[in-house]
């Protein structure tokens, strides 16, 4: 019989780990940035899109930021629909954290 405090615990196994942030493929390498300290923060990647044009002061244009720094992820177009099973055309509907998931779910189980 439990006690009001008492636990059940159970063993856990971990079959496997993995994740991708920014500056970092794998967990190794994203251990490796904390214990560093390394900031993976930095200008927006000109691939994705170029800052300079839209750069400025929001309070006097409203099309305008002044934000051009941000954690980005390498690697992020280069999703196989294939490999999955999905048709390129549905995965160019899919959002990337979803296409992302997958991938990572699949090299946590490989």
């Amino acid at each position: 019989m439990k006690t009001k405090n008492s636990r059940k615990t159970d063993d856990i196994a971990i079959i496997g780990m993995a994740c991708r942030f920014p500056g970092a493929r794998n967990y190794e390498e994203y251990w490796d940035n904390l214990i560093a300290g390394k900031n993976c923060v930095g200008e927006i990647p000109k691939d994705r899109w170029n800052w300079e044009d839209y750069y400025g002061d929001p309070a006097s244009d409203d099309s305008k930021t002044n934000i051009k720094y941000g954690g980005f992820i390498e690697g992020v177009d280069k999703f196989d629909p294939l490999f999955f099973k999905i048709s390129p055309r549905e995965a160019g509907y899919m959002d990337p954290q979803h296409r992302m998931f997958l991938e990572s779910t699949w090299h946590a189980i490989e």
